[in-house]
């Protein structure tokens, strides 16, 4: 038997222990609550009722519905630039592209070009539509017509209508382009078209949900908001079909967009900005509150843009 000195023992204390593992857990959680989901970082004041925004051309443009008007606010200093040009009354949808601006005035059926330099009206089209939505893409303008059901092609370099008005499903509103076609949601058809814009015709009509109003494509689908439904499903362009489940979201859905690897909708109802994860289908973290109405939504540079009708605000959201 060994008569050495014996190794010191040292008590074992398992509650301090515990306290500090249970401590260090709620450090890394509140860090992660802290750090974590989208925020608000800027509130810039608009004119009357913001509805739609589009972001590109060097400016974050806001159509105004109240005044009738469009404003341009400077992306780095989050200031309007300028002064508001007046299009037409009610102007509620815009769209970016071949050089220039495109928006809506539905109470004079028309639809407004303008310069992003000077931001000065190019062109009124009026060809008696009643404008429900605007896309730019595919070598040309394309304008969602709810009195006729129907889609007008405007040739960029003429600003005229090519053809006659592509007839689609009942009551269209939101257009979009993108994976080689043209995107229309009908409303009360509950489909979606998919238009050839090789040769202007429609090739598909995609049953989606009930009330589709608002679209938009990124993140490796086709995002549909069904405003009746109250949710969002996703089309495969190359099924031309929905795939997965309706994520569901409650109040009064408005507004949609993609980007940042999220689909973000506005929830005029409970006055929110909701992500959705498009790989799982699912809402993504809490709602964020915004403000009174949120509207029109846009994704670019890093930042959600969202419209605050009843605050007459724009808010930049980092994401």
């Amino acid at each position: 038997m060994s008569t050495g000195p014996q190794p010191r023992r040292f008590p074992f204390r398992p509650v301090a222990l515990a306290g500090t593992a249970v401590a260090a857990i709620v450090v890394v959680i509140v860090v992660l609550v802290l750090d974590g989901g989208p925020k608000v970082a800027d509130e810039i004041e608009l004119g009357a009722q913001p509805s739609a925004v589009a972001v590109g051309l060097d400016g974050v443009w806001v159509l105004n519905n109240d005044d009738g008007t469009l404003i341009k606010v400077d992306p780095d200093s989050k200031k309007i630039d300028g002064r508001p040009v007046q299009v037409g009354e009610a102007p509620q949808f815009i769209a970016l592209g071949e050089g220039s601006i495109w928006t809506t005035a539905g109470l004079g059926s028309r639809l407004v070009r303008l310069d992003p330099r000077t931001i000065r009206i190019q062109k009124t089209i009026v060809d008696g539509f009643e404008p429900t939505g605007v896309a730019v893409g595919e070598g040309a303008v394309w304008v969602a017509d709810a009195a006729g059901d129907t889609v007008t092609r405007i040739d960029p370099r003429t600003n005229r209508k090519v053809g006659r008005p592509i007839k689609v499903g009942s009551g269209p509103q939101g257009v979009t382009t993108g994976a080689g076609a043209v995107w229309v949601a009908n409303f009360r058809d509950r489909t979606v078209s998919r238009i050839d814009p090789g040769t202007n015709r429609v090739v598909e009509n995609i049953r989606v949900g009930n009330g589709p109003g608002h679209i938009a494509i990124g993140e490796g689908g086709l995002w549909v908001l069904n405003i009746s439904d109250r949710a969002v499903v996703e089309v495969d362009p190359a099924q031309n079909r929905v795939v997965g489940r309706p994520v569901p979201l409650g109040g009064t859905p408005a507004g949609i967009a993609t980007g940042e690897g999220s689909v973000w909708v506005t929830n005029s109802g409970d006055g929110t900005l909701q992500r959705i994860d498009p790989d799982k289908h699912s809402l993504d973290g809490d709602p964020l509150k915004v403000g009174d109405h949120p509207g029109g939504v846009t994704v670019a540079d890093g930042s959600v843009w969202v419209t605050i009708a009843d605050e007459n605000k724009l808010l930049r959201i980092e994401p």
